[in-house]
């Protein structure tokens, strides 16, 4: 089971285990489940799952355990979480994953800038500026299509709205310069322009569900909808 789906599932069995006519847990008491989670998070980190060996750090898998655990790290009022988080990235010199282009590979970027702003650390932001930079001035330039070569270099799968803008949007907000903002602003918008049903007010997964149809209604991608919709 991959690490964000471990972390949600085993926070909303917690909750929703309790009996029915149990009165609602206490914040106190959600607090401490959200610190048993979180334990057994780290704890397990490296486990294999399904036969298979653990995700690399640098995954989405694991950027998106990160993106919670730095939400979690700031109301645990624990430098533990934070002492973690920046072993992560100082494990990992504090690059992002391996492909340049591909929005999954940029998520840990989230960690970093969050970091970033707690610290006051440049190295933990200068590896991603210089990957972002590299972007702003060498942009893909594939078609949106699914079946276009290199399609994935942009955007064009609505789980990448979770994955890569969050991170050009807290560059723009730690460096003030407008580039960055723009890019993410302009590349949504193309994502939005292609992959948004109007009338149902949600994204299709890809390009490839369009059309498709489940019990005669059309198909969209929960997860992905659910990470990024603006409502």
């Amino acid at each position: 089971m991959k690490p964000l789906f471990k972390f949600c599932f085993l926070l909303l069995f917690a909750l929703f285990a309790l009996p029915a006519h149990s009165q609602l847990p206490s914040p106190q008491e959600v607090k401490a489940l959200m610190k048993r989670v979180a334990d057994w998070q780290i704890a397990h980190y490296r486990d294999s799952y399904t036969y298979k060996e653990p995700h690399h750090p640098l995954d989405w898998t694991n950027g998106a355990l990160y993106v919670g655990m730095t939400k979690w790290a700031a109301m645990a009022d624990d430098e533990t979480y934070y002492q973690w988080l920046k072993k992560v990235g100082d494990d990992n010199k504090w690059n992002l994953h391996s492909r340049r282009y591909h929005a999954d590979d940029h998520t840990v970027g989230q960690m970093y800038c969050e970091l970033y702003r707690k610290y006051g650390d440049k190295k933990m932001i200068e590896p991603t500026i210089k990957s972002f930079d590299y972007l702003l001035y060498h942009p893909s330039k594939s078609k949106l299509d699914w079946e276009t070569p290199f399609h994935q270099d942009r955007w064009n799968w609505c789980d990448a709205l979770f994955m890569s803008p969050p991170v050009w949007a807290k560059l723009y907000k730690i460096t003030g310069e407008r580039k960055y903002l723009d890019f993410m602003v302009a590349e949504y918008k193309a994502t939005t322009d292609f992959l948004f049903d109007k009338k149902e007010h949600l994204y299709y997964r890809d390009q490839s569900y369009m059309g498709k149809l489940d019990n005669g209604t059309k198909i969209f991608w929960a997860r992905g909808n659910g990470w990024f919709s603006p409502g």
